[in-house]
C-alpha cells in the first residue's frame, strides 16, 4: 500500500471486495497515513445486501472512516491497535460474505468483536467458524443475545438507523453529535458546514445571495439527499431553524415515525439566548430569539420522537455529562436494559426523592443513593416556580430530569401520583400527566 493514497479496480474479481476493504482499514503507509480507493464495484450496492454501505457502516464501529460511492469505496486505514469495539457488535444483514470478511478484522482488533447472524455463512461454507478454531487456533465464544446481560449486544432495525439532532442554534448540537459519533463510533457531519462545504459560501454568504427562501431550499434539498442516500451508521446534525419548512418537518416525522431516530436538543433558553448574543458566525436572528423558540417550539417536538436536555457544564462535570448520553443513548438504540437487570436480582432497592427542587438535593443525593439500583423522581412533588399552583410543566420536568442524571449513573423511577394516590397531582389532570409520561418516554425512561 502507499503511503498516501492507493487505488484498485476489482470490476475483474468481485468477490474480493470486502476482503480488500477490511485489509485496507488496517493498512498503513510509511508516515502512518493510508487511504485505499476500490472502484468498479458498483453491482455490490445489490447483493444480499447493499454491501458497500454495510462495509461503510459497520467499518465505522471499528473506528475506520469510508465514504461509499455509487462504483466504490475509500477507506482511511488506522493502525489495527487503534480499532474499537463495535458497540452492539457487527450486523451482517444475513450476508455470509460479510459476516466472514468482519470476523478476519474481529482477529486483529485488540477487543475482538462480537459478530451476530453468525448462521448466515451457511450459504456457502458452513463449517466457517469451525475452520477458524481448528485450523487457525482461533479463540470463540458463543453468546446468548437473548439473555438480559448480552440484551446490550442486540441490534435492532432503530438501533442502525443514522441519528439527526434538531434544536435551536446554540442549544448544543454539536457537542451532542460529536459525543455520540464517538459513543456509536460513527461519523458525525453538521448538516449546515456541509452545506457551506459543497456551495464554498459561508450560510450568511447564501442568505445574502439567494435570501433566505433560497437558503431554505438548499438546506431541504441537503436533508432529502441525506435521508435518502445516508439513512444508517451516521449522526447529522441539522440547522436550528430547518423546522420552519413544512416539507423538511414532513420528511423528520415521517423519518422517525418509520423507527428512524430524530433527538431534539434542548436547553434552557435563557442560555441559548446568552450564547446567540456571542455568535457571530450566523446571521442575526429576523424576530427576537425568544419569539423565534415559541413560535418553533411545537415543531420541534412534532419533528423529533426523543429528545435530550443539554446543561450547562463546568469542565470538572462533563465526564458525568457524557456518561449521562451514554446511558440515553444506549437506553434509545435498546442497548441498556436497566430493568431486566434489576428483576433479575433477588432483592432490590430503590430510594424516592421527595424533595420540590432536585438541584436542592445534589449535596446529599450522592449518599442517599448509596446501596440502591435505582432512584424514584416523585414528579408530582415537584414545584414549578413558573406554575406553583399547579402542575410543574414540561421544560421545568425536563431540566429535573437532566439535573438528577447529571447527578447519578442509576435508572430513574419516573412517578406520577395523584392526590387520589397519595400524592399532590390534581385528580383531574389527565392530559397533563400523559403530557408529563410522554415526556418521561422521549428522554429515555422505559415504561414499566
Amino acid at each position: 500500500m502507499s503511503s498516501v493514497r492507493s487505488s484498485a479496480d476489482l470490476y475483474s474479481s468481485l468477490s474480493a471486495f470486502l476482503t480488500a476493504s477490511i485489509l485496507a482499514a488496517v493498512a498503513q503507509g510509511r508516515d502512518k497515513k493510508s487511504t485505499t480507493k476500490i472502484v468498479g464495484i458498483k453491482n455490490q450496492h445489490k447483493k444480499e445486501c447493499d454491501r458497500i454501505e454495510a462495509m461503510e457502516t459497520q467499518l465505522a464501529k471499528f473506528g475506520v472512516t469510508c465514504r461509499g460511492s455509487e462504483d466504490g469505496i475509500e477507506i482511511d486505514g488506522i493502525n489495527y491497535t487503534d480499532l474499537k469495539e463495535p458497540l452492539g457488535g457487527v450486523h451482517c444483514y444475513d450476508d455470509h460474505r460479510v459476516a466472514m470478511s468482519f470476523s478476519v478484522l474481529a482477529l486483529a482488533a485488540p477487543q475482538g468483536a462480537l459478530i451476530q447472524e453468525r448462521e448466515c455463512v451457511g450459504k456457502t461454507w458452513p463449517g466457517w467458524w469451525d475452520a477458524l478454531r481448528q485450523i487457525f487456533d482461533v479463540q470463540l465464544d458463543g453468546v446468548d443475545l437473548d439473555t438480559p446481560f448480552h440484551a446490550k449486544s442486540k441490534l435492532s432495525e432503530t438501533s442502525q438507523k443514522s441519528i439527526f439532532l434538531i434544536g435551536m442554534r446554540g442549544a448544543g448540537k454539536t457537542t451532542t453529535g460529536t459525543w455520540m459519533s464517538h459513543i456509536l463510533s460513527r461519523p458525525f457531519v453538521d448538516l449546515d458546514s456541509q452545506l457551506e462545504s459543497q456551495s464554498k459560501k459561508s450560510i450568511p454568504q447564501i442568505i445574502e445571495e439567494s435570501g433566505w427562501e433560497g437558503f431554505r431550499a438548499q438546506e431541504l434539498a441537503s436533508l432529502k439527499k441525506t435521508v435518502q442516500e445516508k439513512p444508517t451508521g451516521y449522526v447529522f446534525a441539522c440547522g436550528g431553524g430547518i423546522v420552519e419548512t413544512p416539507e423538511a418537518r414532513q420528511l423528520l416525522i415521517d423519518y422517525h415515525k418509520s423507527s428512524g431516530l430524530v433527538i431534539l436538543v434542548q436547553r434552557n433558553i435563557e442560555d441559548v439566548m446568552a450564547y446567540l448574543q456571542l455568535d457571530k458566525s450566523r446571521p442575526a436572528y429576523v424576530d427576537d430569539m425568544r419569539g423565534v423558540w415559541l413560535r418553533r417550539k411545537e415543531w420541534y417536538t412534532q419533528c423529533s420522537n426523543y429528545q435530550h436536555y443539554s446543561q450547562r457544564a463546568p469542565t470538572e462535570s462533563l465526564s458525568r455529562a457524557s456518561k449521562d448520553l451514554d446511558r440515553f443513548v444506549s437506553t434509545i438504540t435498546g442497548q441498556r436494559h436497566s430493568l431486566e437487570k434489576i428483576k433479575a436480582k433477588d432483592q432490590s432497592f430503590f430510594v424516592s426523592l421527595t424533595v420540590p427542587d432536585i438541584a436542592a438535593a445534589l449535596t446529599f443525593l450522592p449518599e442517599v443513593v448509596v446501596g440502591s439500583d435505582a432512584v424514584e423522581l416523585r414528579v408530582d412533588l415537584l414545584e414549578d416556580p413558573g406554575n406553583p399552583n399547579g402542575p410543574p410543566s414540561i421544560e421545568y420536568v425536563a431540566n429535573q430530569l437532566a439535573i438528577l442524571h447529571g447527578s447519578t449513573d442509576l435508572p430513574v423511577i419516573f412517578t406520577v401520583r395523584t392526590k387520589a394516590q397519595g400524592g399532590k397531582f390534581p385528580d383531574g389532570a389527565a392530559d397533563e400527566a400523559f403530557a408529563l409520561y410522554d415526556l418521561a418516554i422521549r428522554m429515555g425512561k422505559t415504561p414499566f
